[in-house]
């Protein structure tokens, strides 16, 4: 494997081309506008991520680094991520339709002092 320069934006370039991805993947951008969806994957991947032979890892220099997992490898993280990610979404989105789901993860998220969710274990990003 080619080794990447320390830069992040080499990085991100690396990993784009190993993927495949086209220039519409490439473009294709968070809701918010702020940046494109595949270096917002690359960026949770590198931080929420630890490797396992599931996982697709590309390495370069100064610790630049970003795991995938693959569909297939049915990994238990991604499936507790998945159940988790809904309800939550679904609860900011839609704060007034009936969320039970949310309301079991709800008291395991972290509290401010005066016991609020939002801002604390509840954080949500323009």
């Amino acid at each position: 494997m080619d080794r990447l320069s320390p830069r992040t934006a080499d990085a991100h370039e690396a990993i784009a081309v190993r993927l495949g991805l086209t220039d519409d993947d490439r473009a294709a951008r968070i809701p918010s506008g702020t940046m494109p969806i595949y270096k917002n994957r690359n960026g949770w991947a590198h931080d929420r991520n630890r490797p396992t032979k599931e996982f697709e890892r590309v390495r370069g220099t100064d610790d630049v680094e970003a795991l995938f997992v693959h569909k297939n490898a049915n990994h238990c993280g991604v499936q507790i991520a998945d159940l988790i990610a809904r309800p939550i979404a679904m609860h900011v989105l839609r704060p007034e339709q009936k969320n039970r789901a949310y309301a079991d993860i709800e008291s395991k998220l972290r509290r401010s002092p005066d016991g609020k969710v939002e801002g604390w274990g509840l954080k949500c990003f323009p």
